[in-house]
């Protein structure tokens, strides 16, 4: 069973950039604080459990060309059980209820 959770404390967010970080180990992952710090009423950080364990994360804002933004990530063991349709879904589902009419995702 996939779980989908908002990140919003500090060891939520902590927990969001491993996931990045293990996906994208040669770029550089924001701090807690920059995150906080550039993110809009838009924007939905979200983490994905499989069975209990973090399995993905993503996140949607408002881009600045307009629209919104969508990212979603999986770590690579648990990749093709459906973990990132369901972060895709429910950040674009996001975007949607924030009144953008287009996102652009990058995967």
């Amino acid at each position: 069973m996939i779980e989908l959770r908002a990140a919003k404390s500090d060891d939520e967010l902590e927990a969001w950039r491993s996931v990045r970080s293990a996906v994208l180990p040669n770029e550089r992952t924001s701090s807690v604080a920059e995150l906080r710090a550039g993110a809009d009423s838009d924007t939905l950080w979200l983490l994905a459990y499989v069975e209990g364990e973090l399995a993905g994360s993503g996140v949607s804002t408002a881009a600045s060309t307009g629209g919104a933004f969508t990212q979603p990530r999986v770590l690579p063991s648990f990749r093709g059980r459906g973990v990132g349709t369901r972060l895709l879904r429910a950040l674009t589902d996001q975007a949607l209820a924030c009144g953008h009419a287009d996102a652009g995702a990058q995967l």
